[in-house]
C-alpha cells in the first residue's frame, strides 16, 4: 500500500508551501534492547515479579528483537520513539522528517525535525522482521522501526526515499 497516495488528502495540509513529499510509510517502533546510557539497576527479587537481572533481560530482548534504540534520554531517537506511540506514519520530505498520525479524522504532526536530522536509513531485515529499518540520526542515536513484518516492500520504499 502506498500511504502517500492513500493519505494524499491528509498529508497535503501538513506540508509547508513548496515542500515536496518523498514518502509516507506506516511504521511502528520495534521493541528490543534499548541502550539508553542509563546505569543498570541491581538484581532484585520480589514475590510478584520474581528475579530481575538487567543483563539477562537485555540479552533476551536483544535475542528476540535486536537492539532497537541507541541514544540517551532526549536524543533524536528517543524523541522519535516516544512520538511513534501517538503516530502511525514516518513522513519524509525534502525539508523535514515527521512522525504523523494519519487515517483518523485528519492528519496531525506528532513530531518533526529538519531533514538533516536523518543521517541514514538502511533496510536491516531479521527473521519475521522483513520490514525492519534502521534510522541513523544526526546526533549519533539510532532507532529501529518496522515497516512491515512479512514483506520488505514498504521498508525498501522508505529507504529509497531517503537517498
Amino acid at each position: 500500500m502506498d500511504s502517500a497516495s492513500v493519505y494524499a488528502g491528509e498529508l497535503a495540509p501538513l506540508l509547508a508551501p513548496g515542500e515536496r513529499l518523498a514518502s509516507a510509510t506506516m511504521v511502528q517502533y520495534l521493541a528490543g534492547e534499548e541502550r539508553t546510557g542509563r546505569p543498570e539497576r541491581g538484581i532484585t527479587f520480589d514475590v510478584v515479579n520474581g528475579l530481575s537481572v538487567p543483563a539477562w533481560e537485555a540479552a533476551t530482548e536483544r535475542a528476540l528483537g535486536g537492539v532497537s534504540l541507541i541514544g540517551g534520554p532526549g536524543s533524536l531517537a528517543d524523541q522519535l520513539r516516544r512520538a511513534l506511540g501517538d503516530a502511525n506514519h514516518l513522513v519524509i520530505t525534502d525539508q523535514r522528517i515527521l512522525a504523523a498520525s494519519l487515517g483518523v479524522r485528519e492528519g496531525a504532526v506528532v513530531w518533526q525535525a529538519p531533514r538533516e536530522a536523518l543521517a541514514a536509513a538502511t533496510h536491516t531485515p531479521r527473521l519475521l522482521q522483513r520490514g525492519r529499518v534502521t534510522l541513523g540520526l544526526a546526533d549519533g542515536s539510532v532507532l529501529r522501526v518496522m515497516a512491515g513484518m512479512l514483506s520488505a516492500k514498504e521498508a525498501l520504499r522508505l529507504v529509497a526515499s531517503t537517498g
